[in-house]
């Protein structure tokens, strides 16, 4: 499957660049210094050419401490880039303490967000539910936050717990989650309350299953996602996965969410991998002409 984009994608050359320039001095690296990430280009028939460039930067000192940082760039019409978390972090014998700007535990714990990668889930309507701090990729401006966070595990069992407070003075929100697993299967859940937002409590339930070359998620949540605006409603969603053949992965989904104006929405898609980290894939839903294609790298380098 070759994949072209249109021209008005060349504006995400500097993005391309900033992601691929560590490689050129990857033997450079100081010890303990690991930068990973990714370039994914995509053309969609709803909002035309967009890239996106996720980084992550971490140095493990070798002594218990360490400090990793966050960064995405997008591009559509301009250029926007967000520092999504920054934090300084200590390893005890029964779990990690972060402090600074945490990641939401969202994305680390919950089964389905794990599931997709970031073009499928624009397909899909975007970030069905997850955290007020980062359920909208789009929302560059905020909220702005600071606090502390604790991961830890017991067995099969992982969990976290977070605190934050916003710069703008306003009640500090907190976060719980949990995953397990056991056999082929994976059980998360994650909830938050932010007392400053118009809904106050988001929580998702995920069951994920993976049986090699098959799998699916099972997702049920309704998320704050903004500290200006939200419905209230909750949605499910269901998708399941088969790989024919080694690099390549088919899957299909269908999303059940009250506020969607035309109906549920059915989505089938197609990626395939190739020099192990790059990929081109396709998806479509039952939204009249509604389809993307997209093409990414990842990649990782240093300790």
């Amino acid at each position: 499957m070759k994949t072209r984009f249109p021209k008005s994608l060349a504006g995400a050359g500097l993005l391309a660049a900033l992601a691929a320039a560590p490689l050129a001095n990857a033997q450079s690296l100081p010890a303990g210094v690991s930068i990973s990430g990714g370039v994914q280009l995509a053309y969609s028939s709803n909002t035309g050419s967009e890239a996106y460039v996720p980084l992550s930067l971490s140095y493990d000192s070798g002594t218990n401490w360490g400090v990793e940082v966050g960064l995405e760039g997008y591009y559509r019409s301009s250029f926007e880039y967000a520092l999504r978390n920054a934090t300084v972090y200590y390893d005890t014998s029964f779990g990690r303490f972060s402090v600074g700007k945490p990641a939401a535990l969202f994305k680390d714990y919950d089964a389905a967000a794990g599931a997709y990668d970031y073009y499928q889930m624009q397909a899909l309507n975007g970030m069905l539910y997850g955290s007020v701090l980062d359920s909208n990729p789009f929302d560059f401006s905020g909220p702005n936050y600071y606090g502390a966070r604790f991961d830890g595990s017991a067995g099969a069992l992982d969990y976290g717990v977070m605190v934050a407070g916003f710069t703008d003075g306003s009640d500090m929100m907190a976060q719980v989650a949990a995953s397990y697993s056991f056999g082929n299967y994976t059980l998360s859940g994650f909830v938050e309350s932010d007392p400053s937002a118009p809904v106050t409590t988001g929580y998702a339930v995920s069951l994920a299953a993976d049986y090699g070359n098959f799998g699916g998620v099972l997702s049920y949540g309704k998320s704050i996602f903004s500290r200006t605006f939200g419905t209230g409603e909750a949605n499910y969603t269901a998708t399941a996965y088969y790989t024919p053949l080694e690099d390549l992965e088919l899957s299909a989904s269908y999303v059940h969410d009250p506020s969607f104006s035309s109906g549920d929405l059915v989505a089938g898609g197609a990626k395939y991998t190739f020099w192990k980290d790059a990929y081109v894939g396709a998806m479509v839903t039952n939204r009249a002409g509604s389809y993307m294609v997209y093409a990414g790298w990842d990649f990782t380098i240093g300790r």
